[in-house]
């Protein structure tokens, strides 16, 4: 700008220039991650289109407290490596204007994914309780030839034998987990118990023990039953040994049903 200053009759004369010089307003244009979500101790690559001004990226533990990366400055800014879930925005600035602020990206950390299991044994049966941590799916493999998705499952083996089962424990970010455990499994079938239980003496006077040699089961369930069907006697134990008096009972023949690990054994019993 000037000024021109003039009368009638004589030149024109003119003031100094004045320059005066217009910015742009800051733009805070648009952010994206390339990722979202990444495992810990990860990092990703944030970027800034669509803005104008001079650059300044920010980052926050909780979206309102906000402190600038020193060094931060470019369109595409890689982020340090992160542990826990973080925000980021970048400030748009030039020498005169308010600054512009671009929209928050939130990158959420995930931890590990940790596999580990348990499991209870009723005979083939096998009950996993699945103790991962940090994850969202599974894949069992029970060693053999069988599989299962579900988080707790349940699994019944077909022969006596010792199975790799293996846990891959995923969460879809971080790398899986896997854990094996070698796993004896013990088929009890009904040729095994018919070869191991004795009943002896039999015929007896009443008294008479039965013997489990050497199947070892966790539970045992004995049940005495008179030819007319009636429960006359009934217990639980754990013992390979159990010895029974009968000798207040009536003389005659009486059914013996033993049930070992969900297989039912049937004999009969003489007091004479």
């Amino acid at each position: 700008f000037r000024a021109e200053v003039s009368n009638p009759g004589c030149d024109p004369a003119y003031s100094n220039d004045e320059f005066v010089t217009v910015y742009d307003a800051p733009v805070g244009g648009t952010a994206s991650a390339d990722e979202t979500s990444i495992c810990t101790g990860s990092s990703a690559t944030i970027t800034l289109t669509g803005y104008t001004g001079n650059i300044q990226w920010q980052d926050s533990p909780d979206g309102s407290v906000w402190t600038d990366i020193s060094g931060a400055n470019s369109a595409a800014y890689n982020t340090y490596n992160l542990t826990v879930t973080t925000y980021f925005r970048a400030v748009l600035s030039n020498v005169l204007c308010a600054d512009a602020h671009s929209n928050t990206v939130e990158i959420t950390v995930v931890e590990n994914p940790v596999a580990g299991y348990s499991y209870t044994a009723n005979n083939q049966e096998l009950t996993f309780a699945n103790e991962s941590t940090n994850a969202t799916s599974y894949i069992w493999d029970f060693g053999d030839g069988n599989s299962s998705t579900d988080v707790n499952p349940v699994h019944t083996y077909t022969s006596s034998d010792t199975y790799t089962v293996t846990l891959t424990a995923i969460n879809g970010v971080c790398a899986d987990d896997v854990y094996s455990e070698d796993i004896a499994v013990t088929f009890v079938g009904i040729s095994q118990i018919e070869s191991n239980v004795k009943i002896v003496p039999n015929p007896s006077n009443g008294k008479f023990t039965i013997n489990f040699g050497d199947l070892n089961p966790q539970n045992i369930i004995v049940e005495i039953y008179s030819v007319s069907g009636q429960i006359i006697y009934q217990t639980n134990t754990t013992s390979n040994i159990h010895k029974i008096d009968l000798s207040n009972n009536s003389k005659g023949i009486y059914f013996v049903k033993i049930t070992i690990m969900r297989q039912v054994y049937n004999s009969k019993i003489i007091i004479k």
